[in-house]
C-alpha cells in the first residue's frame, strides 16, 4: 500500500470530507482492471514526475471521471480533504490530486515500483496518533517511507470480505461510525447479527507467530513473535506462552512478556506439578498467526478472541461437560464459598435512618408481637458518630449497647456497616483508626509514594486502607476488636469498596501519566478512571491502583473475615459491595443500592444468577426497593420473590416511611409477608444443605433452568425462574396486577410444594394460577426436601421436628441429603463436628442412612409427606410400627404424621 503522509499543511484534514486517500500499489493494481472497481489509477511514467514550477513538489495523479462517481452500492468513494488550491482542476488533467513531497522521495527507484514516498517532517508518535494517523517507523529505522501516515482503507483491497461470524472489533470503544472506522484504515459494513461489530479488521490481520514449542512436566512451552506492527502503539515484539493441562477438565494457559515482569493477579491458585494423565479436551497449536485451538473429545472445536493494552494473558478452560460442572471447576482455581452461619440465611431488617436507639427499639418490638421470623437487626451509618468508622452515636444511640443484648436474648443477631474511608481529619491523638493507620503506614499512597492519598466519603476528608498491605490484617482487626467491645456484632456490612471517593480521584487530583490517563478507557460514563473513585496511578503494596482497583473489595473483604475469626472465634457474616472472582471465600454480596420499581425487582433475579455462577451463593437484593417509594403489591411480591434470595435483607433509604413487614404502610399484607417468610424458614435445612454443597464441592445453591437441563434450549434464555440446587422451581410474579404467571416446565416430573398436585403439562409454558399471597413453587421429581417446622427465629426453630417431601421421579425414585452442624462452629466442617443423612425413595419406600454423626443433636422426624401415590396405601409402617396416615384422592398425596423418630438412627417406611 501507499503511505501518504500526514502532513499539518497540505493535508489538513476537513471534517466534512472524512475519507483519505488509499492507493493500491501493486503492478496489477496500477494497471486498469474491470474486476477492481474503484481503484485509482496512478499515471507513473517521467513527465507526472517532473518538478512544475507553479505546483512545488506535486504529485499529478490523473484519475477519471468515472471513478470518482460516487456508487452507492460499493463505498469506496475517496474524500481527500486538502485546501482549495491544491484542488485547482487542470484541464489537462481531470480531478488532479497534488500532493507535496521533496526531491529525494521522488527519486525513482528500481526496487520500489511506483512507489509514492511522501515526508512527514517534525512528525513525533503522539503527535501522529493525536491526529488520527498511523504511525509505524521501519525496523531498520529508514526513512524511505513516512513514519506519520493516514490509514490505508482496505476496502479496495478485497480484505474486508470477512463473514460475520470472523469479524474481529477494530473500535471497541464508544462512538464508531463509518469516518472514524476508515480513518483508522479498519473495514465498516452494517450488518443485522446483534453482536456483531460493524467496524472491524481487515482479513489479513496477523498477531504472533508461534515457534519453539516443547514439551515440560506440566504441559508445552513456546515462543511467539510478531513480525509485523499492529495498529496500536508499543507492541510487544517477543512473548512467550506456557501451556499446562492441570487436571482431566482444567487447562491453564498464560502469554506473558518473559523480559519484562508484569503485575498478575494476586488470586492464589492451584500449584500444579504434574500433566493430567486423561484430559478430556485435545490442544492444537496454530503457528501462523498463532491460535491455540482446544478441542473437546470427541466435539466439535469452538474459538475466542481477547484484546489487551498489556499485562499478562491468563486463562483457564473448563472443559465441564455440565454447567454445573464447569462452576466446580472454576471453584477449584478460586476458591470455594464459605459456610454461612445458619442464622445468615434468615431474615435480615435494616434501614438507613432510624436516626435514634427509640425508633430502632420500636421497630424491633413491632416485629416480635407480630411473630414474623426476624433473625438479625442491622445499622447503617447513622449509629456512628460523625459518621466516623469504629465508633458510635452515643448522643442518638446511647442505649444501643443494651440494645444489642436484647437481640442476642431473643436469639436474634446484629450486624453494622463499615466504610473503607477512614477520617484524616480529626484532632492527632483523638482518632485511633487514622493514628495507627499512619504509625503502620498501611494507607493507600500518591502515585510517587511520598505521601498519603486523601480523597472525601461521609465523614469529610478520608485516607484508604491499603488492605493489600503485610500490616492490615492486625490493623483491621484492632479496629473490629476495639468497635465489638462495645457493641457486640455478629457480622460486617462492608460497603463503599469500590473504593467509592467523593472528589475525582483525590481531594489534589490525579496526574496526566499513562495510568490516570491511559491510551484506552472502557466503555465508561466520562472515560475517566477517576471518577467517584481514587487516582489509578495511586501506590498499593501490590501494586498500583490501577492494577489493583476492582480486587480492593476482595481484600477488604478478605481483612474483614480475618478479623471477625479471630475476634468472634465463631462464623461470622461479611457483606460486601464490591467482589471479585474468589470474594465468595470470604462472604457475600449485595446488589447495592436499588430502587422500588418492579423492573428492578426483576433484574435482582439475573443478578442472583451470575452472582451463584461467580462462586458467591450468597446473594440478595434489597428488598421494595432502597429507593423511591413502594406500593403495597409491590413490596409484597418482591418480599415473596426474596424469600428464595440466599440472602433475604430489606433494606430502606433515608429520607423514605418505614416499609418493614409490621409497618403501618403494609398492614393489609401483613399476613402474606408473614406467611411467605415462615414458608423460607421451613426450607432452611434445605438452603443450608445446599450452602454445604457449595463449600464442600463447589455447585451454584441457585442456578439458571439450563444447569439442571443443559439439552433444553428452551431453558437457556429464561432469567424469570430459577432453581434451589436441581430441586426446586420457584417462578415469581414480576408485573403489576398480575395474578397469572407464565412458567416454563422442562419436559419432567414436578410438584406443586404446597399441594403436591403434579403438573400435567410439561416441556412447554404453562399459565399458573397466581394470587397475590402465592408466590409459585415446584418441586422436581427425583427429590426428597428436607424441612423444619419454623419458629420466630434459627435459634428457636433448631428443636423443632424435621419433615421430608418426597417427589418420585417418572421411575418412582428419589433421593436427597440433610446437613446439621451447630450453625456457627470455625471447624464444624473440617472437624467432622456435623451430621449427614442421605435418604433414598422408591415406590413404595423410604430409607436413610447416616453417613456422618459427628455432632451431639437431638434430631427428630415428625412427617412425611409423598407425592405421586396413585391410591390410598392400605398400611403405612414406619420402624416397624404401623402408622396412621391421610389421603389427598384429588392430588395424589400421601401424608404420614403421627409419630416421631430419631433421626440419627437408620429410618425405614413403606406404604403399600
Amino acid at each position: 500500500m501507499i503511505r501518504v503522509a500526514c502532513n499539518d499543511k497540505l493535508f489538513t484534514r476537513d471534517k466534512s470530507l472524512l475519507h483519505m486517500i488509499h492507493v493500491a500499489c501493486n503492478d496489477k493494481l496500477f494497471t486498469r482492471d474491470k474486476s477492481l472497481l474503484h481503484m485509482i489509477h496512478v499515471a507513473c511514467n517521467d513527465k507526472l514526475f517532473t518538478r512544475d514550477k507553479s505546483l512545488l513538489h506535486m504529485i499529478r495523479v490523473a484519475c477519471n471521471d468515472k471513478l470518482f462517481t460516487r456508487d452507492k452500492s460499493l463505498l469506496h468513494m475517496i474524500h481527500v480533504a486538502c485546501n482549495d488550491k491544491l484542488f485547482t482542476r487542470d484541464k489537462s488533467l481531470l480531478h488532479m490530486i497534488h500532493v507535496a513531497c521533496n526531491d529525494k522521495l521522488f527519486t525513482r527507484d528500481k526496487s520500489l515500483l511506483h512507489m509514492i514516498h511522501v515526508a512527514c517532517n517534525g512528525a513525533t508518535e503522539s503527535k501522529c496518533l493525536n491526529r488520527g494517523c498511523c504511525w509505524r517507523p521501519p525496523a531498520d529505522g529508514s526513512r524511505t517511507q513516512p513514519w506519520c501516515y493516514y490509514p490505508v482503507s482496505p476496502l479496495a483491497s478485497g480484505q474486508c470480505h470477512v463473514n460475520d461470524i470472523h469479524r474481529v472489533d477494530c473500535y471497541p470503544e464508544h462512538g464508531a461510525t463509518q469516518a472514524t472506522c476508515l480513518a483508522r484504515g479498519c473495514c465498516w459494513s452494517v450488518s443485522s447479527v446483534k453482536g456483531v461489530p460493524w467496524c472491524y479488521e481487515t482479513s489479513d490481520v496477523i498477531g504472533y507467530v508461534l515457534s519453539n514449542v516443547v514439551s515440560t512436566a506440566t504441559g508445552k512451552i513456546g515462543n511467539l513473535h510478531r513480525d509485523r506492527p499492529s495498529r496500536w502503539p508499543a507492541d510487544v515484539a517477543n512473548l512467550k506462552l506456557d501451556v499446562r493441562f492441570e487436571t482431566n477438565d482444567r487447562l491453564h494457559f498464560k502469554i506473558y512478556d518473559p523480559s519484562v515482569k508484569r503485575y498478575e493477579v494476586p488470586l492464589p491458585t492451584p500449584d500444579v506439578d504434574d500433566q493430567a494423565p486423561h484430559p478430556v479436551y485435545d490442544v492444537a497449536f496454530k503457528n501462523s498467526p498463532f491460535g491455540i485451538l482446544v478441542e473437546l473429545l470427541p466435539t466439535t472445536p469452538m474459538t475466542l478472541q481477547y484484546r489487551t493494552i498489556g499485562g499478562v494473558l491468563d486463562f483457564y478452560i473448563y472443559t465441564g461437560p455440565t454447567p454445573d460442572d464447569v462452576i466446580r471447576q472454576h471453584s477449584e482455581v478460586i476458591g470455594k464459598t464459605f459456610m454461612p452461619p445458619y442464622w445468615a440465611l434468615g431474615y435480615n431488617l435494616c434501614r438507613w435512618g432510624y436516626n435514634n436507639d427509640r425508633n430502632l427499639k420500636a421497630i424491633i418490638n413491632r416485629m416480635r408481637q407480630l411473630q414474623i421470623p426476624y433473625e438479625t437487626q442491622w445499622s447503617d451509618i447513622d449509629y456512628m458518630k460523625d459518621k466516623l468508622d469504629f465508633t458510635y452515636d452515643k448522643q442518638n444511640f446511647a442505649d444501643l449497647p443494651n440494645i444489642v443484648n436484647d437481640l442476642h436474648s431473643h436469639g436474634q443477631r446484629y450486624v453494622v456497616i463499615l466504610d473503607p474511608g477512614i477520617s484524616s481529619e480529626q484532632p492527632a491523638g483523638t482518632y485511633p483508626p487514622y493514628d495507627e493507620g499512619v504509625r503502620d503506614d498501611i494507607f493507600i499512597k500518591t502515585h510517587d509514594g511520598s505521601q498519603i492519598l486523601i480523597g472525601k466519603v461521609w465523614p469529610g476528608l478520608t485516607a484508604f486502607p491499603d488492605f493489600t498491605h503485610p500490616k492490615i490484617i492486625d490493623y483491621w482487626t484492632r479496629q473490629v476488636r476495639s468497635l465489638y467491645n462495645q457493641l457486640p456484632f455478629d457480622g460486617l456490612w462492608i460497603d463503599m469498596n469500590e473504593p467509592a471517593n467523593f472528589v475525582e480521584g483525590s481531594n489534589t487530583g490525579c496526574t496526566d501519566n499513562s495510568l490516570d490517563k491511559p491510551p484506552y478507557t472502557p466503555w465508561i460514563s466520562d472515560g475517566n478512571l477517576a471518577t467517584k473513585t481514587i487516582c489509578p496511578s495511586a501506590r498499593q503494596n501490590f501494586s498500583s491502583h490501577y492494577n489493583l482497583h476492582s480486587m480492593y473489595g476482595y481484600f477488604e473483604a478478605k481483612a474483614t473475615f480475618e478479623a471477625l475469626k479471630s475476634v468472634r472465634q465463631r462464623r461470622s457474616l461479611v457483606i460486601s459491595r464490591s467482589t471479585f472472582p474468589g470474594s465468595g471465600v470470604y462472604g457475600g454480596h449485595w446488589e447495592g443500592d436499588n430502587n422500588a420499581a418492579w423492573s428492578d425487582m426483576y433484574y435482582s433475579i439475573p443478578a442472583l444468577l451470575n452472582a451463584n455462577m461467580y462462586g458467591i451463593p450468597l446473594m440478595g437484593s434489597d428488598i421494595c426497593g432502597f429507593g423511591g417509594y413502594p406500593t403495597e403489591e409491590l413490596c409484597v411480591r418482591w418480599t415473596q420473590l426474596a424469600s428464595f434470595y440466599t440472602f433475604m435483607r430489606n433494606h430502606r433509604d433515608f429520607n423514605a416511611f418505614d416499609q418493614d413487614p409490621a409497618s403501618p404502610a403494609f398492614r393489609e399484607s401483613q399476613h402474606i409477608l408473614k406467611s411467605v417468610v415462615e414458608f423460607r424458614y421451613r426450607l432452611l435445612p434445605y438452603l443450608y444443605t445446599l450452602f454445604f454443597e457449595s463449600h464442600t464441592k463447589g455447585t451454584p445453591v441457585v442456578r439458571p433452568l439450563f444447569f439442571q437441563y443443559p439439552n433444553d434450549k428452551a431453558t437457556f434464555a429464561i432469567d424469570r425462574q430459577f432453581m434451589w440446587g436441581s430441586g426446586l422451581l420457584i417462578s415469581p410474579v414480576l408485573e403489576a396486577g398480575a395474578r397469572t404467571v407464565n412458567a416454563y416446565f422442562p419436559r419432567d416430573k414436578w410438584y406443586d410444594a404446597y399441594t403436591g398436585k403434579e403438573v400435567a403439562n410439561t416441556g412447554q409454558n404453562v399459565t399458573l394460577s397466581a394470587p397475590l399471597e402465592t408466590i409459585n413453587v415446584h418441586v422436581r421429581g427425583g427429590t426428597v426436601i428436607p424441612m423444619q417446622e419454623h419458629n420466630v427465629t434459627t435459634a428457636a426453630s433448631v428443636g423443632n421436628n424435621y419433615k421430608l417431601i418426597i417427589a418420585p421421579s417418572e421411575i418412582g425414585i428419589a433421593a436427597g441429603d440433610l446437613f446439621v452442624d451447630d450453625g456457627e462452629a470455625l471447624d464444624a466442617i473440617s472437624g467432622m463436628k456435623y451430621i449427614l443423612l442421605h435418604f433414598t425413595a422408591t415406590r413404595n419406600e423410604l430409607r436413610s442412612t447416616v453417613q456422618v454423626n459427628g455432632l451431639q443433636k437431638k434430631m427428630s422426624l415428625g412427617e412425611i409427606t409423598v407425592f405421586g401415590i396413585s391410591e390410598n396405601p392400605r398400611q403405612v409402617i414406619v420402624n416397624g410400627k404401623h402408622n396412621p396416615h391421610s389421603y389427598d384422592a384429588n392430588n395424589k398425596v400421601l401424608n404420614i404424621q403421627h409419630f416421631q423418630t430419631d433421626m440419627l438412627s437408620p429410618l425405614h417406611a413403606t406404604w403399600s
